[in-house]
C-alpha cells in the first residue's frame, strides 16, 4: 500500500488524511495507520470488520470529523492494536489543536468539548484488541447498541485489555462494559473528568488495578447484573488483581452499585481515610477493608498513576521552583508535597489548596538548599 512519510499541512479544509467521506466504510484488510498527519475518520461509522487488524504506530493521532447532528466514531469489529509504548496514541476532537496541530484549519476559533464525537466501540465479535499508552478525549456523545452505553469507549468484547492510558473528558462515561461474560482488564488508567469513570452495565464484569479517577460525577457504576473487581487483597498472587485505585474528588459518587452481590473494593485509597460512606449511592454493598490511609506508592498506597502531569522549571522573580500541572480537581484544590528523595517516606507538606492559586506553586525556599528536591502534587485531604 502507500506510504505517507515526512509531510505536512495546512491552509486545507482537512489539514490531515480523511478517511471516508460521510458513508459508512470499512477498512478492506489489515492495515497500519502512521503518526506523519492525524487521520480524520469521515466514514459514519469507519468499520474495523471481523478478521482484521489495525494497527496504530507510536505517536497516531486521530479526529472523527464534524457535520450537524452528525457524530463520526470508531467501530471495531476485528481487532485495534494501539501500541503507544513508543509514544502516546490519541483519539481527540477535530476541534483539539492541542495535538495533530490544526486540523480543521480555524485559527484556534473553537475549542473542543466533552461528547464532541461518538468514541470507540468495541463490537462482540471482536478479540484481541489492545490500547497501551493511549489518551482518548472528549468522546461519549451519542449511544452505540443500548440506550445509555455512550462513552469514550465501549465494550462488549470478551476480550480487552487497557492499560496505561487516560480517558478524559466523555460527556457520559470514559469507559462502558456490556453485557455477559465481558471482561475488561483494566490496568494504569486515569479517568479524568468524565460524568462516570466507568459503567458496568448487563452482567459484565471486569478488573480495575492501579487506575486513578478523578473529578467524575460518579467514579464507578455497576448495575444489578454486573460485577467487577475493583481491588483484590494485597497477597493476592496474581499483582493485577489487587487493588491500589485511587478514587478523588468524585462530585457525587465514589461507587454506585445496584448490584445484590458485595463489590470487591479491596486496598484502594478513596480520597480519605477512613472511606467517606457519603460517597456511596443508597444500596451499595462495597468490601473497601485494607483500605489505604495515603496517596502514595505501594506497599502503603496507591500505585496508581500520577494525578496529572508535573512541570518543574525555575521560577525567574523568586528564582525558587515553580510547579504547575493539569487543573483537573478546581472544585478539591491541591496539596503540595516535598522530599528530600524518592521515597515518599522523606516527603511533607508544605502547601495547602489556599496557597495554591489554581494548578500552580512557587517555592522560593528551594534555592537555598543545596541538595535537590523531589516534588508531587495531590487533591486535597488533609494539608492545611
Amino acid at each position: 500500500g502507500a506510504s505517507i512519510r515526512a509531510t505536512t499541512a495546512s491552509d486545507n479544509a482537512i489539514n490531515g488524511l480523511l478517511v471516508g467521506d460521510g458513508d459508512p466504510m470499512t477498512a478492506p484488510a489489515s492495515g497500519t495507520w502512521g503518526s506523519n498527519l492525524p487521520y480524520v475518520l469521515g466514514a459514519n461509522p469507519m468499520t474495523v470488520p471481523a478478521g482484521v487488524t489495525l494497527t496504530l504506530e507510536p505517536g497516531t493521532v486521530v479526529k472523527p470529523r464534524e457535520a450537524p447532528t452528525v457524530y463520526y466514531g470508531l467501530q471495531v469489529n476485528g481487532t485495534l492494536v494501539a501500541d503507544g509504548a513508543g509514544g502516546r496514541i490519541y483519539f481527540t476532537s477535530l476541534r483539539d489543536d492541542t495535538v495533530g496541530g490544526d486540523t480543521n484549519n480555524d485559527q484556534g476559533l473553537t475549542t473542543p468539548m466533552a461528547g464532541d464525537w461518538k468514541g470507540i466501540y468495541f463490537d462482540p465479535r471482536s478479540a484481541g484488541s489492545l490500547l497501551d499508552n493511549v489518551e482518548v478525549r472528549y468522546g461519549g456523545s451519542s449511544a452505540w447498541a443500548y440506550a445509555g452505553d455512550a462513552a469514550n469507549i465501549i465494550s462488549r468484547a470478551s476480550s480487552l485489555t487497557i492499560r496505561n492510558s487516560t480517558l478524559l473528558e466523555s460527556r457520559s462515561a470514559g469507559l462502558y462494559v456490556s453485557d455477559s461474560g465481558v471482561s475488561v482488564a483494566i490496568d494504569a488508567v486515569r479517568f479524568v473528568l468524565n460524568d462516570v469513570g466507568v459503567a458496568f452495565a448487563r452482567g459484565s464484569t471486569g478488573f480495575v488495578t492501579g487506575s486513578a479517577f478523578v473529578s467524575q460525577r460518579s467514579a464507578v457504576e455497576v448495575d444489578a447484573s454486573s460485577q467487577p473487581v475493583l481491588g483484590g487483597p494485597k497477597d493476592d498472587p496474581d499483582p493485577l488483581r489487587r487493588g491500589y485505585n485511587t478514587f478523588a474528588c468524585s462530585r457525587q459518587w465514589n461507587i454506585c452499585s445496584a448490584s445484590p452481590v458485595t463489590v470487591a473494593a479491596q486496598d484502594n485509597w478513596w480520597g480519605s481515610a477512613p472511606p467517606d460512606a457519603g460517597k456511596l449511592c443508597p444500596g451499595t454493598i462495597l468490601d473497601s477493608s485494607g483500605y489505604l490511609d495515603r496517596e502514595t506508592g505501594p506497599p502503603d498506597g496507591s500505585r496508581a498513576p500520577a494525578l496529572a502531569q508535573l512541570v518543574v522549571t525555575r521560577d525567574v522573580p523568586s528564582n525558587g521552583v515553580r510547579l504547575t500541572w493539569e487543573d483537573i480537581a478546581p472544585d478539591c484544590g491541591y496539596d503540595v508535597y516535598r522530599g528530600a528523595s524518592p521515597d515518599p517516606a522523606t516527603f511533607g507538606c508544605i502547601a495547602g489548596p489556599g496557597d495554591v492559586p489554581g494548578a500552580t506553586f512557587v517555592d522560593p525556599a528551594a534555592v537555598a538548599r543545596p541538595d535537590p528536591d523531589y516534588y508531587t502534587v495531590y487533591v486535597h485531604w488533609q494539608c492545611p
